[in-house]
């Protein structure tokens, strides 16, 4: 070592300062890094748990979508008549291939909220026989106005006939 020269101790000298410097450079780097990584692997495991619950959601959605538009399907019908406006006239004409007499008092309209309007009726028919009764009940399941037959439903012989009474309600949309 004593034949070091001059320019070798400054080669050491500047290699160990260059040591050192990086040493230094890369414990404030890695204290800078560090904690970013520490915040990108919690921001990560967030994220994780967010497209998880995201797509719990999503499948959450997809599975009642496809359960409305089947019932929606199903229902189309029951849609569609909701739209119908309700003519006594027509319904007392349709009911006479049931009934030998009908007739109807208005009763109440109510409000049921800002979509929908129920008209009750009270309904006084004379029939032949109570199966007439139970086809018009049948019919009103295909009636081109969501109608809904109340009971109690009374019936009454007279003569030959059958009078009976009963309330019916007509659902519809408010226009």
């Amino acid at each position: 070592m004593k034949n070091m020269s001059k320019r070798d101790v400054t080669i050491i000298k500047n290699a160990i300062f260059l040591v050192v410097t990086l040493i230094l450079m890369m414990i404030v780097i890695l204290s800078m890094i560090i904690p970013s990584l520490e915040e990108y692997r919690a921001k990560s495991i967030k994220s994780r748990q967010n497209m998880t619950k995201l797509n719990y959601a999503k499948e959450e959605y997809n599975k009642k979508l496809r359960e409305f538009k089947s019932l929606q399907k199903k229902s189309k019908f029951i849609l569609n008549n909701f739209q119908n406006r309700f003519s006594i006239g027509k319904f007392l004409s349709d009911s006479r291939k049931f009934f030998t007499n009908t007739s109807m008092i208005e009763i109440s309209q109510d409000d049921v909220d800002k979509h929908f309007k129920v008209y009750e009726f009270e309904a006084t028919t004379n029939i032949k026989s109570p199966k007439s009764f139970y086809e018009f009940l049948e019919y009103l399941s295909s009636y081109y106005n969501i109608i809904e037959a109340e009971f109690p439903i009374i019936f009454n012989s007279k003569g030959s006939l059958i009078s009976a009474k009963f309330r019916l309600k007509v659902h519809n949309l408010k226009k």
